[in-house]
């Protein structure tokens, strides 16, 4: 090559070096573009794995026995004890009357044998009277 197609004119040069600045510029330009479309897609897959895991623990804490649920369930038992001790409360206090009627009430055997003392003795006054009598 001879040095005279070495020479270019400053308008050359200059266009030359813009045209080859824009080239580089539009690489880096798609470059950015393409790191940010992926950042871009990253980003939301952490987003909807995020979203998942909070998803995941919302269905898991609903499944948790809360303390309202305790207080309810709780007073519903107690009022079903109360009710259940309040029925056989009755039936308790009938039946402790009942046992103290039958402790207070004399038994077959011993009015059986009250009843054969007395009418021995009946025989033995009978028997008096009637010696007092004849004698």
């Amino acid at each position: 090559m001879a040095p005279e197609d070495q020479d270019v004119t400053l308008k050359e040069f200059f266009v030359r070096e813009l045209s080859s600045l824009k080239e580089l510029i539009t690489v880096k330009l798609d470059s950015i573009d393409k790191a940010t479309s992926l950042a871009y897609t990253n980003m939301n897959e952490r987003f909807n794995r995020v979203a998942e895991y909070q998803n995941q623990l919302q269905q898991q804490s609903a499944q948790f026995y809360t303390r309202r649920m305790h207080d309810e369930y709780a007073e519903k038992v107690n009022n079903q004890i109360d009710m259940f001790c309040n029925g056989y409360s009755k039936e308790l206090k009938a039946l402790q009357l009942n046992d103290a009627e039958l402790k207070g009430k004399a038994s077959q055997k011993s009015v059986s044998i009250t009843l054969a003392i007395s009418i021995m003795g009946l025989i033995v006054a009978l028997i008096g009277i009637v010696t007092k009598i004849f004698a």
